[in-house]
């Protein structure tokens, strides 16, 4: 199964997608772990 099938699908990520292209593009990039907040989040 290709990558954007897998994230329309859900068995993969945009985190794999962004991964994979800043490989591609021979960027170094690097896997932060963590939660994101969405827009209407208030502390």
């Amino acid at each position: 199964m290709g990558l954007l099938r897998g994230i329309k699908y859900g068995t993969e990520t945009y985190h794999t997608l962004f991964m994979r292209l800043c490989s591609f593009a021979a960027l170094h990039c690097v896997d932060v772990k963590g939660h994101s907040k969405s827009v209407g989040y208030e502390p």
